[in-house]
């Protein structure tokens, strides 16, 4: 795809970090397309509001278009963080539920992965879909340990890393 040719003008680290960034706000796209499209979506846009407020303000079309590009860049990665922020603090706020409910279940004799497939519930939003993926690993013989610190690598939670 034509996105995938701009993506590697991107270094690696902001790469790295668009792909955290995407995984924990929920946005299923491939990092490269993702990059390559706010790539050519900033150069759009710079150009077209560069040239218009470069007009009216007889101002430099260069520097302006440089400042849109910029300003485009960085709203694209404070919308990210922001996502990721709020799914990170609906799961705090419903993580002592969930917890309370797996040990009511481990308290009933339910196994440990059936305990914590039970307690995925629909009120529990982002943090139901993470609890199923969980749950589906260790039923398929993955590690406990492994399943749950690979749920940290998809929401950004100091709270859950700690729990």
């Amino acid at each position: 795809m034509v996105y995938n040719i701009f993506s590697f003008l991107y270094p690696r680290s902001l790469k790295n970090l668009y792909t955290n960034l995407l995984i924990y706000s929920n946005i299923k796209v491939d990092t490269n397309n993702f990059l390559g499209f706010i790539f050519l979506f900033s150069l759009v846009v710079s150009v077209v509001f560069g040239s218009i407020l470069g007009k009216i303000y007889e101002f430099s079309f260069l520097i302006l278009g440089f400042i849109i590009f910029v300003l485009v860049y960085v709203a694209i990665y404070l919308i990210l963080v922001v996502y990721a922020d709020k799914k990170a603090k609906f799961v705090e706020e419903v993580l002592p539920d969930v917890l309370q409910l797996m040990a009511s279940n481990l308290r009933a004799g339910f196994t440990t992965d059936r305990a914590l497939l039970l307690a995925a519930r629909p009120e529990f939003g982002p943090l139901q879909e993470e609890i199923n993926i969980v749950g589906k690993k260790i039923t398929a013989g993955g590690s406990i340990e492994e399943a749950l610190l690979e749920l940290t690598k998809r929401v950004r939670s100091d709270t859950l890393a700690r729990a």
